[in-house]
């Protein structure tokens, strides 16, 4: 499984080089070297939360951008009607197989 600062890594570097912006150019506009960016990237180092709220405004990205990771897509959507329609499905099953049986 992988740790907190892999996966802030990961989404780093994947936003930074979407944006087309070099580890030394976002060091230089965060005032972070480009080895502790880096060393985010690789998940070596993690950031506290005023260099996420930096990299955030310096990458154009929202802090939530930055943590998608950690976010849990929620379970799609309950269907009211799915129910209804699987025992439907299984009425016209049993239906069936009595017509069958009885022909």
């Amino acid at each position: 499984m992988p740790t907190v600062a892999e996966i802030f890594g990961t989404a780093l570097r994947r936003i930074r080089t979407q944006r087309g912006i070099t580890q030394k150019e976002l060091g230089a506009v965060t005032g972070m070297s480009h080895t502790f960016i880096g060393e985010m990237e690789r998940g070596l180092k993690a950031p506290n939360l005023n260099a996420v709220i930096a990299l955030a405004q310096a990458l154009n990205a929202g802090v939530d951008e930055l943590m998608s990771d950690f976010i849990r897509k929620p379970p799609p959507p309950h269907q009211p009607g799915a129910a209804v329609a699987a025992a439907r499905l299984q009425t016209t099953r049993i239906g069936a197989r009595l017509r069958k049986s009885r022909g």
